[in-house]
């Protein structure tokens, strides 16, 4: 929620002009000649004061514009909060926002403000501000809200194989996703066999220092030659271990070789 200080229908004069004389700080403004400064940082009508000079609290005041009012911190204030109409220093009433949308706040869309009880407005509905914790349509992500999204939805730079699941996204400050932490998890490309995977490159999950394993010893028929790797699935390609009838070759030519990309038995 973000309180707003209230202002009056007709007798708040926010600085639009030159100041040249009799100017009075507020804030980071300079409030015109004939005004005083309200709430800290809103420049009013003097005659909001002066109505409610030597008077109490909660006094009765009259202000010759507006008619009656009653005095509220030094000012005096026609209406109520709760009356549908903005008075006095309200910033809104009800559903009275004076034109305010939420696009004055950041957000790429005009719809979500609403008013509070105490008549300030509430910014919390609007959507797409950076940094409020919920994602935006216009954001990627925004805290901890990445729209459901995970580090399996990811490619690294340069690929296209997706992470997989143990890294973790998070997100900049300008709500876009950085996925470095995702290398934690994997990924297939990065030449290290990991769980699911049937090898990586020419990590087969051999120990270190051994070659890869034959395609004789992992099961397949024929060849005795180190099967290949598809490393767009991390996957054995088949055909390297596959020649001639059945997958099998002949005795005359037992191993099955790969010579540019043709495959036969020799």
């Amino acid at each position: 929620m973000v309180g707003f200080a209230r202002t009056p229908i007709v007798l708040v004069l926010l600085l639009g002009a030159c100041v040249k004389s009799q100017a009075v700080a507020c804030g980071d403004l300079l409030c015109p000649e004939g005004s005083v400064c309200a709430k800290g940082s809103l420049c009013v009508s003097e005659s909001l004061a002066t109505a409610c000079s030597g008077r109490a609290e909660g006094e009765t005041c009259t202000l010759s514009e507006l008619g009656t009012g009653t005095c509220k911190d030094g000012l005096c204030i026609t209406g109520r909060c709760g009356d549908g109409m903005v008075n006095g220093i309200e910033a809104c009433d009800g559903a009275e926002l004076r034109g305010h949308t939420c696009l004055e706040f950041g957000s790429k869309d005009a719809a979500g403000l609403k008013c509070t009880a105490d008549c300030s407005l509430d910014t919390s509905g609007c959507n797409g501000i950076c940094g409020d914790g919920h994602k935006g349509a216009t954001e990627d992500c925004d805290g901890n809200d990445f729209g459901g999204k995970t580090c399996t939805d990811f490619s690294p730079d340069g690929t296209m194989n997706k992470y997989y699941q143990g890294g973790m996204l998070a997100c900049a400050n300008d709500c876009k996703i950085n996925s470095a932490g995702c290398a934690i998890g994997g990924w297939c490309g990065n030449g290290r066999k990991e769980p699911g995977e049937d090898c990586d490159d020419s990590d087969f999950g051999q120990p270190a220092g051994q070659p890869p394993p034959s395609c004789m010893s992992l099961g397949h028929p024929g060849p005795v030659t180190p099967p290949a790797c598809d490393l767009a699935t991390c996957t054995f390609t088949e055909n390297t271990c596959s020649c001639g009838l059945n997958g099998i070759c002949p005795a005359a030519t037992p191993t099955c070789v790969n010579t540019n990309g043709t495959f036969s038995c020799k």
